[in-house]
């Protein structure tokens, strides 16, 4: 009998294999790499980095002093200091970003390298393959030929990368990745990602939104591969609603790690119209300017949103300040800072109550209907121009709390430039329909897609901008001073001198790979033929 039941015993305890006990013997309260992501918290944090230029202290040294000027959304009224304004370089303002863009990539690459081949992170590595042309792409739109770690092999001091060669790479990892996403495996939760909180769906879209992004970038040196990554990145699902927008909110913890702009408001530091942006937006759409809203000087006829992003300045004035400004002339008659128009209070809160929690925009479902109405447009890919256009204008409008998008969209009033609203109105010079769309998509980027306002700007040349008025002399003085001229304006941000100094060989690769001109802020990029599709009149 005692024969019989210890037969039964092992027979039971021998229907659990050795690796079933070892789950049992597992502690879940200290969680081994075969039962977590350890990868996860890494992306998180890289996540946040890339998207608001970790905190205060290069968000306002590249974003503000370079890409808000270079864009002309913005000015930096009473700071006469701002040699950027001018075209000047100014290494300390750009070495910090220069340095960490290359670690932040690196340690992605690290997260993939560990995890590319564990099922458990398969989705944690298609995240980190996407989030790493995102964070390389904007720095190689402002540098140009630049170090792109790779993760396919360690090197010690990665070389120069072409811009071209890049974007291959840019092509090539967001397609791959794309495909990877398994959604019977973990991913990120709510509160490692910021951005889409988990949602794998949602980071498809986004990755497809960047790959037509970039697409239209080199559609001007090479139209057969922006209409082969146009198509690929439609027919792979792009955003769709405003639902789908790409946005990283603030962590409020500690220093600089608030909505940034309420940041540079609190140092005096406040944010100005340009004349550029005031011109684009004067007239357009036949709206009245709203009767609630005291302004002494103010255009009759105004784009309803404008009113929104600038408020009247402290004198009751709404107007713009010329771009460029001599440092002798900053803040001073007629263009003080009681007399520029100051960023609205929708964006950054009254002074007694500043909106710190603000979110910060990365990528939105109207930039993605632009970017169609583009490639319907020009043949890159099929569709509806004009319903796309009219479905980002509408958008638009609704994202600002404004109302009149039908009556805006049916209107012949032009601006400045010379540009109407109405898709179907041609008349006149600035009025094409593609110079319609990147005006529109110029208006919805503001403020913080600025980056992209400067690229269609070297692409295209467009929207119409003033020329800055003092340009710095040793670049720029026998250089064109004329806004149809693409040559008239910056076209790069130079890599700060350190570079050359400590990595002078490879730095020295890579000043041969930016072609005639070398590391100037007037060499184009790759993708950038000094194309003119600047047609206004004025």
């Amino acid at each position: 009998m005692k024969t019989r039941i210890y037969f039964l015993v092992l027979l039971v305890f021998g229907l659990f294999s050795c690796s079933d006990l070892d789950e049992m013997n597992k502690d879940p309260n200290r969680p081994t790499g075969d039962m977590y992501d350890f990868s996860r918290s890494q992306i998180s944090t890289l996540l946040r980095a890339g998207s608001t230029y970790n905190g205060a202290h290069m968000f306002q040294r590249v974003k503000n002093l370079h890409l808000d000027l270079y864009s002309q959304m913005l000015d930096e009224v009473p700071s006469g200091w701002t040699n950027t304004r001018n075209y000047f370089p100014n290494d300390n303002w750009t070495i910090d970003y220069w340095n960490s863009v290359p670690s932040w990539v690196s340690q992605l690459n690290t997260q993939i390298s560990m995890g590319m081949n564990d099922p458990l992170r398969t989705n944690s590595v298609a995240l980190a393959r996407i989030w790493r042309v995102y964070i390389q792409s904007q720095a190689c739109d402002l540098f140009g030929v630049m170090p792109f770690p790779t993760y396919k092999e360690v090197v010690a001091n990665p070389p120069y990368v072409s811009v071209q060669d890049q974007y291959t790479e840019f092509f090539t990892e967001l397609d791959e990745a794309v495909k990877m996403f398994d959604p019977a495996k973990g991913f990120l939760n709510a509160k490692e990602d910021m951005i889409f909180k988990g949602d794998m769906d949602l980071w498809k879209k986004f990755a497809n939104s960047l790959r037509l992004r970039l697409a239209l970038r080199v559609s001007e040196i090479d139209a057969a591969l922006c209409a082969t990554q146009a198509q690929a990145a439609i027919s792979g699902g792009v955003m769709s609603s405003a639902s789908d927008d790409a946005k990283c909110p603030p962590s409020n913890l500690g220093w600089g790690n608030d909505y940034n702009y309420t940041l540079l408001f609190a140092w005096g530091e406040t944010q100005h119209m340009t004349s550029s942006f005031e011109k684009l937006v004067t007239n357009i759409g036949g709206i009245d300017w709203p009767a609630d809203v005291n302004a002494t000087t103010k255009p009759a006829k105004i784009d309803p949103r404008a009113v929104v992003m600038f408020n009247p300045s402290s004198d009751a004035i709404w107007k713009g300040v010329p771009p460029g400004l001599h440092p002798d002339n900053v803040n001073q008659v007629p263009n003080t800072r009681a007399e520029i128009a100051i960023m609205g209070e929708f964006l950054v809160g009254p002074e007694s109550a500043r909106n710190i929690t603000r979110s910060y925009d990365l990528m939105l479902y109207e930039e993605v209907c632009f970017l169609k109405a583009e490639a319907a447009l020009r043949g890159f890919a099929s569709g509806d121009a004009r319903t796309e256009y009219e479905n980002g204008v509408t958008s638009s409008f609704t994202r600002w709390g404004v109302e009149g998008a039908d009556v805006y969209l049916a209107s012949n009033a032009k601006n400045t430039a010379g540009t109407s609203a109405d898709f179907t109105d041609m008349t006149g010079g600035g009025n094409t329909p593609l110079e319609k769309i990147i005006t529109q998509k110029y208006i919805s980027l503001f403020p913080d897609v600025s980056i992209e306002a400067w690229s269609d700007k070297r692409r295209l040349n467009l929207p119409r901008f003033d020329v800055p008025a003092y340009r710095d002399p040793a670049v720029y003085g026998s250089l064109p001073s004329d806004f149809a001229d693409p040559s008239s304006f910056i076209k790069r941000v130079k890599i700060p001198e350190n570079e050359a100094i400590n990595n002078t060989e490879e730095y020295q690769k890579g000043v041969a790979l930016m072609g005639p001109g070398g590391d100037r802020n007037s060499t184009k990029l790759w993708w950038d033929t000094n194309s003119n599709k600047c047609t206004s009149p004025q």
